[in-house]
């Protein structure tokens, strides 16, 4: 959690000194403890996706130049359709109960598709769709998955893309979105963004790509494979 200081701008929360004292407290300079927050303030994860970061790196690798020697890359699909085509219905189509992990923009998302999920999988569904966010800041704990699904890829940067992959052990990715709706938003603006849009990387690498077309009226998705 963050919270507003006066005179270091956007502070964090004390973890260990909350547990301590069971309130909330934030790191600020000694001279000015004071912080502004409000029902709008959200739980800002950058650190603790940094923690999960460093976990994943090799020792002493700092520019992770290191840690990506030994990887295989994954097969990367691109999977393309427009408004209203049926996206969501063809990721519960295409689920595999064994191997896959939906990976979702939204909390939102992640909801509905746990709900269309319930039926087949049950309380499992917890696991098994998942937010980005989540999965960089927790990781999988119980076990990895074959193959990710990641809904509204083009919301997503492609580098945390390839870290859940990474934390995944993944040996597929199929990243189903639609390249003309709204790219990954940079919110921070404080450094030039590079790699951030999955279809312009995809473009350098060998892929298969899928359109999914709008329903006919018998609610039939067609698609082609390119």
């Amino acid at each position: 959690m963050a919270a507003y200081n006066d005179t270091c701008g956007l502070v964090y929360l004390d973890e260990q000194a909350t547990k301590i004292t069971g309130k909330a407290k934030y790191i600020t300079p000694e001279n000015d403890p004071i912080v502004v927050m409000t029902r709008d303030t959200k739980v800002a994860l950058e650190e603790r996706i940094l923690r999960t970061m460093r976990k994943l790196s090799k020792e002493n690798d700092q520019d992770y130049s290191e840690t990506f020697t030994d990887w295989e890359t994954p097969k990367i699909t691109w999977i393309n359709g427009v408004p209203g085509c049926g996206k969501t219905t063809w990721i519960v189509q295409e689920f595999d109960n064994k191997r896959d992990c939906i990976v979702t923009a939204t909390i939102e998302a992640a909801e509905d598709l746990k709900r269309k999920l319930a039926n087949r999988i049950g309380a499992e569904a917890t696991t098994r769709v998942r937010t980005m966010a989540s999965i960089l800041v927790n990781g999988f704990k119980e076990h990895t998955h074959n193959r990710l699904l990641i809904d509204e890829a083009m919301m997503n940067h492609f580098g945390a893309i390839i870290t859940a992959a990474l934390l995944a052990k993944a040996k597929e990715l199929l990243l189903i979105g639609d390249i003309n709706q709204i790219p990954h938003i940079d919110r921070h603006n404080v450094f030039p963004m590079s790699y951030e849009k999955p279809n312009a990387v995809a473009k350098s690498l060998p892929r298969t790509a899928t359109i999914l077309q709008k329903p006919h009226g018998c609610g039939i998705c067609p698609q082609r494979n390119l």
